[in-house]
């Protein structure tokens, strides 16, 4: 069940005929959440070092450049090919895990607002409860 999903049934919560239910639901989405930000902290994590390795690429490749080359140059073209794969694998993977970032964080904000919402649903229940009873 994603976070969204528990969001809904969350929202459409069953509080007034068994309030223990709706406790359960928010532990589980708090749960959920806590999941969601540290998977989304680690994707962070990723992006910065994929995106700090595409940069320091272009650096090694200019140190290479004006490093003096020997009378084999076959090994020079090697490290510059492997140089250039690792460059383009690092920047894909930046792409990728910075788009991930960015769309998961964004998924576990709007779950976390239904949550307050559902929340604060409750507490207008709640409220209007104890003034009929009155």
């Amino acid at each position: 069940m994603t976070a969204s999903d528990l969001g809904r049934k969350l929202v459409d919560h069953d509080g007034i005929s068994r309030p223990e239910a709706t406790n359960e639901r928010r532990q589980k989405m708090e749960a959920i959440l806590a999941g969601e930000r540290a998977f989304a902290h680690k994707l962070q994590l990723v992006a910065l070092a994929a995106w700090a390795t595409t940069m320091l690429i272009p650096l090694a490749g200019i140190i290479g450049v004006l490093t003096p080359a020997r009378d084999n140059s076959s090994g020079m073209y090697i490290a510059f090919m492997f140089l250039g794969l690792v460059g383009v694998l690092a920047f894909v993977l930046a792409i990728l895990t910075t788009a991930a970032w960015l769309f998961r964080s964004r998924t576990s904000t709007m779950t976390a607002i239904e949550m307050r919402l559902a929340s604060l649903e409750d507490l207008i229940e709640r409220s209007g409860r104890s003034r009929q009873e009155r």
